[in-house]
């Protein structure tokens, strides 16, 4: 099927699902396709989640949503793997997406979205004026949070070495371990079950 050049949050709602769980997101009118997430994806993802979840409720600080569709303009619409958005912007969340930047957005790599991830999106959220940006590499077991100042993007330095830190979500204690958690499992189960299949 021919793609028009530019494409609109209508045209993406219009599409039929392939049952494969791919995400369908615009950058600029550009349709972007992602397949669904694997394991260590998910692990991350959940334990991301959960940890973020527990500081801000604690802390009534806001809400964290996962794989929640983000409707920036007619030509724009992303669906990152985790947001935060503030107590104070609570009019964003509207009941089938969130309505504006988020205040913090993080995206997980994967080889697919490595490089929209770490330069298209990185570009995009900065323009639109999302005021954290976490980079999250379950190869690397790295986090990179980046913090928007004057309209671009500088690295945020962790406080204590295996720690994250935040300037959007103060006092946050959350190391790389509890990031990356079990990271490894699924990978471990498919080395498992090859040789089993082998025998």
């Amino acid at each position: 099927m021919a793609l028009p050049r530019s494409l609109t949050v209508s045209d993406l709602y219009a599409m039929p699902e392939s049952g494969r769980g791919e995400r369908y997101e615009l950058i600029d009118g550009a349709l972007v396709v992602n397949p669904a997430p694997v394991s260590r994806h998910q692990t991350v993802s959940s334990n991301l989640g959960f940890h973020l979840s527990v500081h801000v409720r604690a802390n009534r600080l806001g809400w964290v949503r996962d794989n929640s569709g983000v409707y920036i303009d007619e030509r724009t619409y992303v669906i990152p793997d985790i947001v935060f958005i503030a107590r104070e912007r609570q009019n964003i969340i509207g009941s089938a997406n969130i309505e504006a930047a988020p205040d913090l957005v993080c995206e997980i790599l994967s080889p697919s979205s490595r490089r929209s991830d770490v330069l298209t999106k990185r570009s995009l959220y900065a323009r639109i004026g999302v005021r954290e940006y976490w980079i999250v590499d379950p190869d690397a077991l790295s986090v990179t949070v980046l913090a928007l100042e004057s309209g671009s993007y500088v690295e945020v330095a962790p406080g204590n070495p295996g720690e994250i830190s935040s300037r959007v979500l103060p006092n946050l204690r959350l190391s790389l371990n509890e990031v990356f958690e079990d990271v490894d499992v699924a990978d471990v189960n498919d080395g498992v079950e090859r040789v089993e299949q082998q025998d």
